[in-house]
């Protein structure tokens, strides 16, 4: 039973939302909530104060706007989740203006089902923007002169208003570059009448997005206009911008650039410091398309060049491409504390598996709150509690990730205790010891298949989207074992190191060629390596 007094209509359907998502959390709760107006003089700052006795909960809010009375309630979850052993007392706010997700991939586009379960979980993560932008979406990117379906504004239109009740902003993308004419009027028209529809349904965040296009002006109308190709997309902005302005002077354009990966000095970003309207967000990766790292110094260099702080398109967790055969699913790391301070926003670029994103957004959300306190292991093992609550479920599938964590973090720190323990045994003169280590390993491995695997795992959308790679972590097991098949036979001759049978360096180069073959990363290259080593290492020299 939850009691709403104080709140606003649209406050109440946040709070009405959230307790009915949150259901398992309060349902033994006698809920009372009070909704007051905060004077603090920040965005999405609250005050919050709680109190648990028996089965009585009584939350105070002071709340500066709306979405700030998402953010209390979500600091309260976190505190019950915590135990509540002591009342709370909080105030509170997040360090980034936009924190979000932009679904801008190349490959299957996530589903109408996948994008109303992600706001959720996107409020959940202190998120307040989505923008949705498929790479192979033909009504983003290769049909953008015609019209939206009416099936898909309706299905807009359901995602704003379930964006809404999880106080996340929700908009969609254009990508015209590919066709466009720059000095067209009827092309700058079209786009704004695409985007136009977008917010008949309740968009006033606009995505237009220039990235991955060619590179020099085409069209003869556009060569006899414009200096260059920067000046192209500076002017058409500003034109679709203006429109936009005129009939919702609160648009908010974010402007995918051509060149959105650098050192942020090159020609094109002054021109487009010099050119583009100054309220236009202009996004950027950082200085690789996919950054290892974000840091305020690039920051402040991008900010002098362009006019205006980043908008950062953070290419993490994605895995289109060429890093198709790559699970991302850890943390996110290397985000400088402080670039907040110096970002107009930051949006990340999600994998196509939906159900395995959520896993790094859920920490991309807690270093957008706060980059100071951000921990990242420590927040990625509170996600897997959130998403994995079974206990022997969570267990298993985090042995299995830390075979593969992603770009940020470390390859497979599972796995490299594997390498540590066989090959120093090894070269100890150990095989019987190697061979154990080995055999260990497979036998944890296929233990955790088994949990992963079984009907009633916890998570069975999730297993069923990294199936590739789990297929892979079970042919771990075989060639680990191979591999002890192998250390069984050896012998340590002291000066000489290992000597085998020869039909052990064909076992080993086969167990390398298995793994090769299957095209899923996994284990890092550590796997690889060991086998070629001690292949390399034993003497192959009894029948």
């Amino acid at each position: 039973m939850v009691a709403i007094s104080g709140a606003t209509g649209k406050q109440q359907v946040i709070i009405e939302s959230f307790f009915k998502r949150h259901e398992s959390v309060f349902k033994k709760l006698d809920t009372a909530i009070e909704v007051s107006k905060s004077n603090a003089m920040t965005r999405e700052t609250f005050d919050v104060n709680a109190s648990l006795s028996g089965s009585k909960l009584n939350i105070k809010i002071a709340a500066t706007d709306l979405h700030s009375v998402r953010w209390a309630i979500n600091a309260v979850r976190k505190w019950l989740k915590a135990g509540a052993k002591e009342p709370l007392a909080l105030t509170d706010k997040p360090d980034f203006r936009w924190r979000g997700v932009v679904e801008g991939f190349y490959g299957n586009p996530w589903t109408a089902e996948q994008r109303l379960k992600g706001v959720e979980y996107f409020g959940d993560f202190g998120m307040n923007l989505y923008l949705i932008a498929p790479k192979d979406a033909q009504w983003q990117r290769f049909q953008w002169r015609n019209p939206l379906s009416d099936d898909f504004l309706k299905e807009l239109a359901e995602l704003i208003a379930r964006g809404n009740e999880n106080a996340v902003d929700v908009a969609a993308c254009v990508s015209p570059g590919l066709s466009v004419t720059y000095s067209s009027d009827e092309d700058v028209q079209a786009v704004v009448n695409k985007f136009l529809q977008m917010a008949s349904v309740g968009a006033w965040h606009f995505g237009l997005l220039l990235d991955d296009i060619p590179d020099v002006l085409t069209h003869e109308n556009d060569l006899a206009k414009y200096g260059n190709v920067a000046q192209a997309h500076a002017d058409f902005a500003n034109r679709v911008r203006t429109k936009l302005v005129e009939a919702n002077p609160l648009a908010h354009v974010i402007l995918c650039p051509m060149h959105y990966a650098g050192r942020g000095t090159e020609p094109y970003c002054h021109v487009m410091g010099d050119e583009l309207h100054p309220q236009i967000d202009l996004m950027w990766t950082g200085r690789e398309i996919c950054s290892g790292y974000l840091d305020i110094a690039d920051a402040v260099v991008f900010d002098r060049s362009t006019r205006r702080p980043p908008f950062y398109w953070d290419n993490y967790p994605v895995n289109d491409g060429s890093m198709a055969n790559r699970l991302h699913i850890g943390p996110i790391e290397g985000r400088e504390k402080g670039l907040h301070k110096y970002s107009a926003g930051l949006l990340a670029n999600p994998m196509e598996h939906f159900e395995a994103s959520l896993i790094s957004l859920g920490t991309i959300g807690d270093y957008l709150w706060s980059t100071e306190n951000y921990s990242a292991y420590e927040s990625w093992e509170e996600i897997l509690v959130d998403l994995i609550p079974a206990e022997e479920d969570r267990k298993a599938i985090r042995e299995f990730f830390r075979n593969t964590l992603g770009l940020t973090g470390h390859w497979s720190p599972e796995f490299n205790q594997t390498i540590g323990a066989c090959s120093s045994a090894w070269r100890d003169g150990n095989p019987e010891k190697a061979a154990q280590a080995a055999r260990e390993a497979a036998k944890k491995i296929r233990q955790n298949h088994k949990v992963i695997s079984s009907d009633s795992f916890c998570a069975q959308l999730l297993r069923n989207e990294i199936a590739p790679w789990l297929d892979k972590y079970a042919l771990g097991a075989e060639w680990l074992e191979g591999m002890a098949s192998v250390l069984d036979e050896c012998v340590s001759v002291p000066g000489e190191g290992l000597h085998g049978p020869k039909s052990g360096h064909a076992k080993l180069i086969q167990y390398r060629a298995e793994l090769n073959a299957t095209t899923r990363k996994l284990f890092g290259d550590g796997f690889d390596i060991m086998l070629g080593e001690l292949a390399g290492e034993i003497t192959f020299d009894r029948d």
